[in-house]
C-alpha cells in the first residue's frame, strides 16, 4: 500500500472502528473525498482481509 490521505483535508473524518453484522465476511464503510480543486497523484484502496481481526 503506497500513499497517502489525511483526515479532515483530503477525506471527511469517519470512526476508526468498521463494524461487522454477526456471521458476516465483509463490511463498508463509506468515505466521503474532500474535493479541494488540486491537482494529485492517483487514490490509493485498500482492503484488509485477515481473521479475528480486533
Amino acid at each position: 500500500l503506497a500513499g497517502m490521505a489525511t483526515s479532515g483535508s483530503d477525506y471527511k473524518s469517519i470512526g476508526t472502528t468498521v463494524t461487522f453484522a454477526a456471521g458476516s465476511a465483509t463490511a463498508t464503510e463509506k468515505v466521503s473525498v474532500i474535493n479541494h480543486n488540486l491537482i494529485e497523484a492517483d487514490q490509493v484502496s485498500a482492503t484488509v482481509r485477515g481473521r479475528n481481526l480486533v
